[in-house]
């Protein structure tokens, strides 16, 4: 079957919720069909990246935009009546790529991750359409909203409206969605009452020999992209009022912060004795074998925390 795939980041490595979910759909699909794919990213793939999703793909299209530019699209698409992610995710080149690909012979199944990057693949030929929503990214819109002052508020509620009519429009385009869990199907039902939707967990591979003894050091750790507003809140609410309650009872603990783009809210907190932000790493499983515990603050009904089950999965 020739499939196309089109993605809102590189897979590979799969170091983010997302990239892991696609990375694992991908390897599904490209053991046994033909696959081509195309995505937008903030930075073009090294060789060593691009080769295990090359050994899977028929093709692979990967453009590069800046952040500069992302920004600029996102105002653009507000201005025009669309959603800033909408915006911050078009790319013509990729679109014309789509365009080619789909003349030379349609594709028998399209499968798209998330609304934000479905409208490129407009004039895409495929006999079947999927889209997997994972979440519903406009609830959490909603949910910022609730949480920011003015102006950013308005901001978000504008997002959050916006963001739901891309999702319905793209739910109502797509022959089946697919959502992480039964609570995120609920919500896109609601949103699209017509949409077919089906559930399909994001799964961890477990290492077949285990993962040892468990530590005894006092190593406390948190892992995510520290970048995303959720994560930044959670480790900004550890810090705040329950590291200093773990100091006083065992004054020799440690703390990991692990994980990419650390902002400077967070990178605050490795200048406290005992903390460590260690930024991006090339495995965090060297990281996740230090913690006797493993803590995951975030707050709120955003879809599934996977670093949950990436620690579940590391014992």
């Amino acid at each position: 079957m020739r499939i196309l795939m089109l993605l809102p980041r590189f897979p590979y490595p799969p170091e983010r919720g997302d990239a892991l979910r696609s990375w694992t759909v991908l390897r599904g699909l490209g053991e046994r069909h033909e696959v081509w794919l195309a995505c937008v990213d903030s930075r073009m793939p090294t060789r060593a990246q691009l080769g295990p999703v090359r050994e899977l793909c028929r093709e692979v299209a990967v453009f590069v935009r800046s952040p500069a530019a992302r920004l600029l699209g996102g105002v653009r698409s507000i201005l025009a009546g669309g959603s800033f992610t909408e915006g911050y995710f078009a790319d013509r080149r990729l679109q014309r790529t789509l365009a080619e690909w789909s003349e030379r012979e349609p594709f028998e199944a399209l499968f798209t991750y998330s609304s934000s990057i479905a409208p490129l693949a407009r004039g895409v030929r495929a006999r079947r359409r999927v889209l997997d929503f994972c979440d519903v990214d406009s609830q959490k819109w909603i949910r910022y909203s609730r949480e920011a002052a003015p102006p950013l508020r308005w901001c978000y509620r504008l997002e959050a409206a916006r963001v739901a009519d891309l999702e319905v429009w793209a739910a109502q385009r797509h022959d089946v969605c697919l959502a992480v869990n039964e609570r995120e199907r609920k919500k896109l039902r609601l949103l699209a009452p017509q949409a077919v939707v089906e559930v399909v967990s994001t799964p961890v591979e477990v290492a077949p020999d285990g993962n040892g003894p468990p530590p005894t050091a006092p190593v406390i750790g948190m892992l995510g992209s520290m970048c995303y507003a959720p994560n930044v809140l959670a480790v900004d609410w550890f810090g705040r009022f329950v590291w200093p309650l773990v100091q006083r009872r065992l004054p020799e603990a440690r703390w990991l912060i692990v994980g990419r783009d650390p902002v400077r809210s967070v990178r605050k907190w490795g200048r406290l004795p005992g903390v460590t932000v260690t930024g991006r790493v090339p495995d965090v499983r060297p990281y996740l074998a230090q913690m006797r515990v493993f803590v995951d603050p975030v707050r709120g009904d955003i879809g599934v925390q996977t670093k949950l089950l990436v620690a579940l999965a590391s014992g």
